[in-house]
């Protein structure tokens, strides 16, 4: 095949690849085949990467043959499309979990698989290899785990950091195949468990949908009216003098299964205020449709002009789910 065509057939794959972002069906009421592909890739990728070596090391000593060819080239191919499947497949779960910094990774690893140039180009090298099934772990657990074990979301990130552990386990005695592995494993240990939760990798199937401050006069009805993100001081003043309180609304979506409570903590300018745990428990569905929560304050000390008022919202006080604020001007 002549330059030419080759680069207009990887136009056309990655043109395919982008539609299907979009177009890919996700929900939580078909996840039994997703569940079992996804248990199945930590073996499915060792597996092939195992087979797709000794293909490699066969040809390097002279022993090539069109089956070893073909061998290596099923190996690598079946590694890049599971591999686009579960990037492309995680993407809309980093956007409706803000989380912008894992999003542009995944987009950067997404389009080296999608490139077939780059793909040629970065395949060899052994740190690209393991950092791709890293991130295709973390991505597949981290939406699997509340299907899986829904009741047990405080040990989230220690199984992350076990499956981490088997995408990364060694495969040959080799001081270059041992450093980057040793790296990779370290930097992933930081982030799970090291980090404050804000800078996590985010649990996927988790999310809070449309979160907003509003106003209220009694705790039963949170909805008289929804505030924008920045007020004066005079109309907040105003609201608290009138009986209102300021509420976080933070309807949480989470599949079917998962039963926990929602801390919500209150800061002033990075000053604690409070930091409640809600009383009701928050209860998945398969129709990915937020289960109401709030809380609501009337006592904000020192509240003056400039000021912000952050709601940050968590499950376990380990497992960030996003933060809202309320920009006090003149």
């Amino acid at each position: 095949m002549n330059s030419r065509k080759r680069k207009a057939l990887t136009l056309v794959f990655l043109g395919w690849g982008m539609y299907s972002v979009f177009m890919m069906k996700r929900d939580f009421q078909h996840t039994t085949r997703l569940t079992i592909f996804l248990l199945a890739l930590v073996p499915m990728f060792l597996l092939l990467h195992l087979v797709g070596r000794m293909a490699t090391q066969h040809e390097a000593k002279g022993q090539t043959s069109p089956r070893l060819k073909a061998v290596n080239w099923l190996s690598q191919s079946i590694t890049q499309n599971m591999t686009q499947y579960i990037l492309m497949f995680s993407l809309p779960f980093f956007i409706v979990n803000q989380r912008w910094g894992y999003l542009t990774a995944t987009l950067i690893l997404l389009a080296t698989t999608l490139w077939d140039d780059w793909w040629k180009a970065l395949l060899p090298h052994t740190i690209y290899r393991q950092l791709l099934r890293l991130w295709s772990i973390l991505c597949a657990g981290s939406f699997l785990y509340p299907f899986v074990w829904p009741g047990h979301l405080s040990h989230f990130y220690w199984a992350l950091a076990a499956g981490a552990a088997l995408a990364l386990f060694p495969t040959r005695i080799d001081r270059n195949h041992l450093l980057s592995s040793t790296l990779l494993q370290a930097l992933t240990l930081v982030n799970l468990l090291a980090l404050p939760p804000a800078w996590r990798f985010p649990l996927l199937s988790v999310w809070v949908s449309k979160p907003h401050f509003a106003t209220n006069e009694d705790q039963k009805d949170v909805g008289v009216q929804k505030l924008p993100r920045e007020i004066t001081v005079g109309q907040f003043r105003e609201t608290l003098a009138s009986g209102s309180s300021i509420c976080c609304v933070a309807p949480v979506v989470a599949p079917p299964g998962v039963r926990e409570r929602v801390t919500q903590e209150w800061t002033l300018d990075g000053r604690l205020l409070e930091k409640p745990q809600l009383k009701s428990y928050i209860r998945g569905n398969a129709n990915q449709r937020g289960f109401h929560s709030f809380f609501c304050k009337r006592n904000f000390p020192r509240a003056s002009a400039g000021h912000e008022i952050r709601c940050r919202l968590s499950l376990q006080e380990t497992i960030f789910l996003g933060e809202m604020t309320l920009t006090l001007s003149e």
